[in-house]
């Protein structure tokens, strides 16, 4: 069985009624707060990504300035990066599956990262050397990395999420990607880009992604806030 497949329906109904009425112990606490955090980032860029796209002469120009803007996405990342420890930090209460998707899932999201700022350009010059053109390594890597990232983020909540949540990460998950190739896929130069106006669309679109997710997140902080989501195991890590 996959490690990320589910509880049916109706398993689930049954651990939340065995999981109703657990104490709010520090663990889940931090979880709670964890969710709220990643909400909150992603709410913030999905509020950005079309003001971004449509807000001056260039793609992706700043809505008010490089400093402010740099700002707020720093502190968007800081946000999403508190709220991915929390999550992990407070684990345990979940059960062993949710421990080790957390974990799994935020180790994916912060080796993407680590080699989008840092490896990256270690990895393409040597492929470069060999005769690959760089815009194709470049191109292939930078689809590579997102899609790998998004996958971290639906691991991360998976295995605690209701049917309806695990839907939304993996329309969420789909819509990411395929924006991705859309986007990037110009530089491989197999046809001319797009016209500005629809860069600016689909470099818009990254924000259905985003609020995809943090819906997701934002349903699954009322069921643990409420004491009913559906446990995997209701014996926790010790």
């Amino acid at each position: 069985m996959s490690p990320l497949s589910g509880l049916s329906t109706n398993q689930s109904d049954i651990i939340s009624a065995l999981a109703s009425g657990l104490p709010r112990t520090p663990a889940r606490f931090r979880t709670e707060i964890g969710l709220l955090f990643l909400t909150a980032s992603l709410i913030g860029f999905t509020i950005i990504q079309p003001l971004h796209a449509f807000s001056g002469p260039y793609l992706a120009s700043p809505i008010f300035s490089y400093e402010i803007d740099g700002s707020i996405t720093i502190l968007l990342i800081a946000l999403f990066s508190i709220g991915g420890l929390l999550i992990v930090s407070g684990r345990k209460p979940f059960g062993p599956v949710h421990s080790q998707q957390s974990l799994s899932g935020f180790l994916i999201i912060a080796a993407t990262a680590l080699f989008g700022f840092v490896l990256a350009p270690y990895i393409l010059l040597p492929v470069s050397a060999e005769g690959i053109p760089f815009y194709v390594s470049t191109t292939i890597l930078s689809i590579a990395d997102t899609a790998v990232a998004i996958i971290g983020i639906v691991v991360l909540t998976y295995s605690i999420q209701s049917p309806k949540g695990k839907i939304l990460l993996w329309l969420g998950a789909i819509v990411g990607v395929a924006i991705a190739i859309a986007f990037d896929s110009q530089n491989l130069r197999l046809f001319p880009y797009y016209p500005g106006i629809i860069q600016r669309i689909i470099f818009s679109l990254q924000a259905i992604e985003t609020g995809l997710f943090a819906t997701s997140f934002l349903a699954l902080w009322v069921r643990v806030s409420r004491n009913s989501y559906p446990l995997l195991d209701t014996h926790p890590v010790s």
